[in-house]
């Protein structure tokens, strides 16, 4: 089954000019867990204003809190989410960063939307080097 599903979601992430990536997180790594970072948080709130008595209900309240989030919510947790690891790629990798903010609502106000952050070519060449390193054995 696990195959058969992988085969599917490989053909369609390559759809329509699509190049959709699965990546595996870092286990135990809240500040990299997308889903924690805020998803599930806004979730549960809206879920926990009801009160379902079978997992029937629950899940119906679960599938009702999805759809109460905001868009602007979830773009902000991912935003949030890439600037970590910009951060922890700045001190080479270590959960020892102070995460940089980017003012996501004072910057959308002043009409600046962000969809992406991007990390700065200094910052991604010595990831690259480091990765490199690791691979053929230099550092480990």
């Amino acid at each position: 089954m696990y195959v058969q599903m992988t085969l599917v979601w490989t053909k369609n992430a390559k759809k329509d000019g699509w190049n959709i990536v699965t990546r595996y997180q870092p286990p135990n790594s809240p500040d990299f867990n997308v889903l924690d970072l805020g998803f599930f948080n806004s979730i549960q709130s809206h879920q926990y204003q009801e009160a379902p008595t079978s997992i029937d209900e629950f899940i119906k309240c679960v599938f009702k809190a999805f759809d109460a989030v905001e868009h602007d919510k979830l773009n902000k947790t991912f935003l949030s989410y890439q600037c970590a690891l910009e951060s922890c790629m700045n001190v080479g990798g270590s959960n020892k960063y102070k995460l940089h903010h980017i003012q996501k609502d004072k910057n959308k106000s002043n009409g600046v939307k962000y969809d992406n952050v991007f990390c700065d070519l200094v910052t991604y060449s010595q990831v690259i080097t480091q990765l490199e390193a690791i691979e053929h054995g230099r550092i480990s």
